[in-house]
């Protein structure tokens, strides 16, 4: 047992309880009934630049290929369809600004089905430099 050990587990780690990655494990193999598509990224930029969304579980670390199956990203706007990428992850440059809706889905391994729907806003560049200031200011009086 390792002298750090504050337990008598005679385990290899001296801790107690779940891993991380155990932790995350639960969390993929038993999601909670509202299955929704988690997504990481920021959905407000400015006109031309990169929207990057990452899959929640790729971010915290699991094996994407091994636990996400036919992902689906479909941004459209004013019902017509800008782009569609079959990836965990999107990576798409929007030139033109308003407001754009984003379905994501995919299946995981034991075929169970995620959605989620939200929208990406993009902001001509002088808009975006105002709503950062703003944020900025905001902050600054809470803290």
């Amino acid at each position: 047992m390792p002298a750090s050990s504050r337990c008598n587990l005679g385990n290899d780690n001296g801790t107690t309880g779940l891993s991380y990655f155990d932790q995350l494990t639960i969390r993929i193999m038993y999601p909670s009934d509202n299955r929704v598509a988690e997504y990481r990224g920021v959905t407000v930029v400015g006109t031309g630049e990169e929207v990057r969304l990452r899959n929640e579980w790729g971010a915290l670390g699991a094996l994407v290929a091994q636990v996400v199956r036919s992902p689906s990203w479909i941004v459209s706007r004013d019902n017509v369809r800008i782009v569609e990428q079959k990836t965990p992850d999107f990576a798409f440059k929007l030139d033109s600004p308003g407001t754009y809706a984003v379905r994501y889905m995919f299946n995981d391994a034991r075929g169970r089905s995620f959605a989620n729907a939200f929208t990406i806003r993009v902001l001509p560049p002088d808009r975006l430099r105002a709503l950062k200031a703003g944020l900025v200011a905001a902050r600054a009086v809470l803290f």
